[in-house]
């Protein structure tokens, strides 16, 4: 059944609700928030270009050669960025900005009157605004750990492990 066989049912049905399912005077901000169309054809083209074009192509004359290496060494490699990928890029900091706003939303919350929409916007907006300050801090840390732990057990290349 069309929504507009329907009785009370369509745009105009409630009253201040548009078209586009935003009331009357959001409809021109939601219009600005939305994205214009050459900007994903820009992403289409800027990921095209960067992942499926061909390693040789995009590497530069003044690049590193790859050479052929131990398969032990590149394992070891593999392991130790995964590892620090995940704890630097994605555990760390996934957990700290979550925290940060979750702290921040309860704290506007008991502190202010804000409706609910602009607290979760400034709780996003704080959490954003965290991540350049939190960068450093949690490589660093990330990097003491994993030199006092992990590698530790594969030591430096060409130096046998440690025992202890």
């Amino acid at each position: 059944m069309l929504m507009s066989s329907v009785p009370g049912a369509g745009p105009g049905a409630h009253p201040g609700i548009g078209p586009n399912g935003f009331g009357s005077g959001c409809s021109f901000l939601a219009s600005l928030l939305s994205p214009p169309p050459f900007f994903f054809f820009f992403f289409f083209f800027f990921f095209f270009f960067f992942f499926f074009l061909p390693p040789h192509l995009l590497l530069t004359s003044t690049s590193p050669q790859v050479h052929a290496q131990d398969p032990m060494q590149v394992g070891v490699a593999v392991v130790d960025t995964f590892v620090w990928q995940s704890l630097a890029s994605v555990a760390i900091p996934g957990f700290t900005i979550n925290r940060l706003c979750a702290a921040s939303l309860a704290l506007l919350g008991s502190l202010t009157r804000w409706p609910l929409s602009v607290r979760r916007w400034t709780t996003t907006a704080l959490g954003l605004a965290a991540i350049p300050l939190i960068i450093t801090p949690i490589d660093r840390t990330v990097d003491f750990l994993m030199d006092s732990s992990l590698r530790k057990l594969y030591g430096k290349p060409g130096e046998p492990p440690t025992s202890h």
